[in-house]
């Protein structure tokens, strides 16, 4: 989870901010993701500490993909990535309120993992179109 946040900070500096202003940005945002590594390696934090470092990074993200809504090109890719964050939000739902498909063949976990799998493959769909309109 704190890798695909630290992914989100660089993909919404990459869409929305020069090279400077993506650097200042991404300092900070290295010291914080070190540091949810050294609390993850020697405590087992709630899981909730992993939402609380990966939703800014979504929003970023999202506040991004908004702004290429306005380019033509662009458009239908950035449509797909917000379905994509969409997708991934409610995989995390479904981990925090534990819901599952099936209390003992598919428990909460597998359903958020499968659901974010499925983000994640649209997210890659979105990505490549947004190289492609590059």
């Amino acid at each position: 989870i704190g890798l695909t946040s630290l992914c989100a900070w660089h993909l919404g500096a990459t869409l929305s901010l020069r090279d400077g202003a993506s650097r200042g940005l991404l300092v900070p945002v290295y010291i914080v993701h070190v540091a949810y590594l050294a609390i993850v390696m020697k405590t087992h934090p709630p899981f909730r500490l992993a939402l609380a470092l990966h939703a800014p990074s979504m929003l970023f993200v999202l506040l991004a993909l908004l702004s290429r809504l306005r380019v033509s090109t662009e458009r239908g890719p950035a449509t797909l990535a917000i379905a994509a964050i969409a997708v991934s939000t409610t995989a995390a739902l479904i981990q925090v309120r534990k819901i599952a498909l099936h209390p003992r063949w598919f428990d909460h976990n597998a359903t958020f993992h499968l659901t974010q799998a499925l983000a994640f493959a649209v997210l890659y769909r979105a990505g490549r179109g947004l190289i492609r309109a590059a």
